[in-house]
Formats: structure tokens, C-alpha cells, sequence
């Protein structure tokens, strides 16, 4: 009868442990979640990548000394794509087939995102914060791709407005670079001007690989820009400023909001000054609330870190993604944390500003300022615009 009783209670304490395995989430461990990312944190993009980078782990690392969440560590495993797409694809291949995955948190690149899009998609696996503009993560709506940063589409309209509000006199004309970046950044752009009636006196591409812009920037002058709409990446912006300066150029100048960060004047020195950029987050004041202790832990973990404007964006993946796994409970799936996505309305964290998102709806953020970049820093010069559609 032992015997019996014992076999029996060994069949019971194996099926509910391949109960519990059947229902056990990918990534997620009784004290543990694993979470990847990917970025460039090797070539000409690490001053992005590095601290989006940083920004995520110095946030995870001070929620798992204070015990975490709802019981578990956050566990991050940020991959290096070079920002090149195609390695995109074969470090979030490697981030969900062997190392097992929760989700993915922070990816940069608007062609690196959507290299990985339908992929994710297929396997199900939650990407939280994708570091793109790009219209096509959030519209149409993804069951799993939950966007914060605003699109290009949102911000072709706010830059419009701010022209036609401040500009509307000048001689406006578009440089941008030939990825995504650049081609959604001029469309939407120049499709919201139109409706104001403003036409560009040029319209100028350049393949993202470009070095020299000697050339360019001429073609702005013997089209008598004085206002310019630069939609890229940093060097080249950086280098189109100095390029005006050195030739005696003066022109205003707007650029997206991936540049609104100091290392700008690192390196485009003092050409960069006066440059307006669009942004999603208010200038990081260190004494105001949330962004001050942001300031505290991520120099606490990086003290020789800067880019705070791009760390500011990986804490805000983290803790949007922080924010979900704590109201998705113990019961952690996919779906609890989709759930637990839709149910932000206008949730504001230390930085985080009204994220919120809906069944159908995956575009965290709508509204954005204007910033200038004045002796070093940036100050806001507008009230917010409402970019949404």
C-alpha cells in the first residue's frame, strides 16, 4: 500500500510540474526575466547605441537592487548589430532562438527595426520601444510591437507647424539621407507644408555612406535656402553645420529628434549652435522631478557616461517596459503583458511622458516641442504641437 501511495503521489508531483512547464512563459523564471535588445555599440553609431544601451541597464540594475519586480530580476542581454539591418537579423534570431527571450526591449535603427519586424511578429515575441520612427512599426497596428517614440509622420507635422508658425517667409529646403529616416522624415514633411502652401526651393538626398559634403551644401546655397529640414543620422548633420560655417553659410537649420542631444557640439563645435531639433521628452533639466533622480542612477552606474539624451531613451524603454511586467502580475505571459500594455492611459514615469495604448493603438507618444541648441544645451522655444492623425 506504501508503495502504491508513494508511486502515486510521484505521478501527481509529475504532472503538475509538466503542468507547470506546459504553461511556463519563454524567458520568464520563477526569480528571473530575460529580456534582449539590440543596438550599435561598435561604429559610427555607438555615441547612440552605447548609452541607449546604458540607460537601460543602469535603470534594471537599480530596480533589481531594490528587489525587482513582482518578485523577479530583469535580466538584459543587449546584442552589438553595428547598426548594420542584416546583422540586426542574426543577433535577434540568436536573442530568441537560443537564449530563449521574453521580449525585446530597445532595439535602435528605423531600417534595423523593420528588418526584424515581421519576424518578431511571427514568432510572437513582444517588442517594447522600438528606437524608430519609422510609421510602419505602429501603423498599421501590430498585436505585439508597441512603439513610445513618435513616428515620422507625427513629426513631419510638428516641424510643418513650427514652419509655418515661425518661417513661413524663409526658403525652405530638405537635405536627408537616403534610408528611412530620411525618405519618411522629407514626405511627411513636405506633405504637411503643403497644406500651409509652402514649397521648398530644394529637395536634396544623399546616400547614407557619404563622407564629404562640400557639394551639398553648396547646392543649399545656390538655392538660396534659408531655412533648412534635415532629416539622418548625427555625423552628417554635424558635418553639414561646419561645412555652412567654414564656406560662410548662415542658414537655420531643423533637425529630428535623434539629434536633440549635446554630443551634436562635440562634434560640430560651435556651427552647431542655434540648431533647432523636434523633440518627445522636455529638455533634461537635472532639478526637475524624475529627471534628477534619472541623472543620479545612471551616473551612479556610468560615471563617465553622456549621451543623456540617448540613455534618457533606453530608461524610458525600461521603465515603459518595467512598468507593464508589474501590472501583468506573477502570471507573466505574453498576453498578460499585452494586456498589461493596453492598459496605460497616459502614464507618466521618471521621464516617460502620457504613454499610453489601446487594442489597435501602438503609438505611445503624439505630441512633441521644439528645442534649440543654445551654449552647450538645449532649451524648449515652443508649447507642445499635437502630431497625432
Amino acid at each position: 500500500m506504501k508503495k502504491t501511495m508513494m508511486s502515486i503521489m510521484l505521478v501527481v508531483a509529475l504532472l503538475v510540474t509538466m503542468s507547470l512547464s506546459a504553461f511556463a512563459e519563454v524567458g520568464v523564471k520563477d526569480d528571473e526575466i530575460v529580456i534582449g535588445s539590440f543596438m550599435a555599440l561598435s561604429g559610427a553609431v555607438a555615441g547612440i547605441g552605447t548609452p541607449l544601451a546604458d540607460g537601460m541597464k543602469a535603470y534594471f540594475a537599480e530596480l533589481n537592487a531594490n528587489g525587482g519586480v513582482n518578485g523577479r530580476q530583469i535580466t538584459l542581454l543587449a546584442e552589438d548589430d553595428g547598426y548594420v539591418p542584416s546583422k540586426t537579423v542574426s543577433v535577434v534570431r540568436k536573442l530568441v532562438e537560443k537564449d530563449k527571450v521574453f521580449a525585446i526591449v530597445g532595439g535602435l535603427g528605423s531600417n534595423n527595426c523593420l528588418a526584424i519586424m515581421d519576424y518578431l511578429e511571427k514568432t510572437d515575441i513582444p517588442f517594447v520601444y522600438p528606437a524608430s520612427g519609422a510609421t510602419a512599426l505602429g501603423f498599421p497596428a501590430k498585436d505585439k510591437i508597441f512603439v513610445v517614440q513618435p513616428n515620422y509622420r507625427t513629426e513631419g507635422k510638428v516641424i510643418a507647424k513650427f514652419i509655418y508658425d515661425k518661417f513661413a517667409d524663409k526658403k525652405i529646403a530638405f537635405i536627408h539621407d537616403d534610408t528611412e529616416i530620411g525618405k519618411e522624415g522629407q514626405k511627411y514633411t513636405n506633405a504637411n507644408l503643403e497644406i500651409y502652401n509652402i514649397k521648398a526651393v530644394a529637395d536634396i538626398t544623399f546616400p547614407a555612406s557619404n563622407m564629404d559634403f562640400s557639394s551639398y551644401v553648396l547646392k543649399l546655397k545656390d538655392a538660396g535656402a534659408e531655412f533648412v529640414v534635415y532629416h539622418g543620422t548625427t555625423s552628417a548633420a554635424a558635418q553639414i553645420r561646419a561645412e555652412g560655417a567654414k564656406i560662410g553659410y548662415d542658414f537655420e537649420m531643423i533637425v529630428n529628434y535623434a539629434l536633440a542631444d549635446p554630443i551634436m557640439y562635440t562634434l560640430a563645435g560651435d556651427a552647431w549652435e542655434g540648431v533647432f531639433s523636434t523633440a518627445w521628452l522636455p529638455p533634461l533639466a537635472p532639478d526637475a522631478p524624475g529627471v534628477s533622480h534619472f541623472y543620479e542612477i545612471y551616473q551612479k552606474y556610468y560615471p563617465e557616461g553622456g549621451g543623456f539624451a540617448y540613455a534618457a531613451a533606453g530608461w524610458v524603454a525600461a521603465e515603459v517596459f518595467t512598468e507593464a511586467v508589474r501590472r501583468a502580475g506573477r502570471d507573466l505571459t505574453h498576453e498578460s503583458l499585452v494586456e498589461a500594455l493596453e492598459s496605460m492611459e497616459n502614464w507618466n514615469g521618471d521621464l516617460a511622458r502620457n504613454i499610453g495604448y489601446s487594442p489597435g493603438v501602438r503609438s505611445g507618444v503624439e505630441d512633441m516641442m521644439i528645442l534649440q541648441a543654445q551654449d552647450g544645451g538645449y532649451v524648449a522655444v515652443s508649447d507642445w504641437y499635437d502630431g497625432s492623425y
